[in-house]
């Protein structure tokens, strides 16, 4: 609720301090319905909603690592990786290309893991062609 009257009143706040608040709110509010730690929940749900909104689940379980310690790793690898399997195939941004889906149907599966390798390495492929050239000009 919070959130929603700020960024209804015209404060901006960025892509990632609404989803810090939102993801921190929802684990306060989950851990008094669970009769959990609030403190650890809250965590979770911080890096859990970054996790899923921007489709990086290793990173954020690193940042929960950084930013929380290391005691409850595996606990923010799980939130994490759950958050990012649910999330869907797109992200806050626009630009973010995901090479394969998180989901594959049966008939598909082994050709489509096939041809993304294949494109994953077309792109390698041209990216290092202009480092290479770009290098022998100097």
């Amino acid at each position: 609720m919070y959130t929603t009257i700020t960024l209804g009143s015209g404060f901006k706040g960025g892509e990632v301090t609404p989803l810090f608040y939102i993801g921190s709110t929802l684990g306060n509010t989950l851990s008094g319905l669970m009769d959990a730690p609030v403190s650890l929940f809250a965590a979770l749900g911080f890096i859990a909603v970054f996790a899923g909104a921007t489709n990086t689940p290793l990173a954020s379980t690193f940042m929960g690592v950084e930013l929380f310690g290391s005691e409850y790793a595996l606990f923010f690898a799980v939130a994490c990786f759950t958050a990012y399997f649910f999330s869907g195939e797109s992200g806050i941004y626009s630009a973010q290309r995901i090479a394969i889906p998180k989901i594959f149907d049966d008939t598909s599966q082994a050709e489509s893991i096939a041809e993304a390798e294949q494109k994953r390495q077309k792109y390698m492929g041209r990216r290092l062609a202009k480092y290479k050239i770009a290098k022998k000009k100097k």
